[in-house]
């Protein structure tokens, strides 16, 4: 089970959820489950982890992903977030096997 988490750096200030800033979208269309959003461009930081659990993945990632944006990252430097905050999974089988993100 790999995993794939990303936290997008931006400010759109105008946009507020549960107290966590978030970007501002247009939404394109609408569809049946799901909408198609256009977003203004940003900044995203990604991390993988590979786990036996979801649980134990998403914990080892939000800890990379926190210490990055908190100045632990080449230019010692804080960075403010936004959400969304995007997971994939993509299910890996044997004992080795790669996958890429894009």
């Amino acid at each position: 089970l790999m995993i794939i988490a990303t936290l997008i750096n931006s400010c759109f200030c105008a946009c507020s959820r549960r107290g966590v800033e978030c970007i501002e979208y247009q939404v394109i269309s609408r569809h049946q489950g799901y909408e198609e959003r256009q977003l203004p461009p940003a900044t995203w930081i990604s991390t993988t982890a590979e786990g036996s659990s979801l649980t134990e993945a998403n914990n080892e990632m939000y800890k990379k992903l926190f210490a990055y944006v908190q100045g632990h990252n080449a230019k010692g430097m804080k960075i403010n977030t936004t959400t969304p905050i995007r997971t994939r999974i993509v299910p890996c089988h044997g004992a080795t096997c790669a996958s890429i993100f894009i």
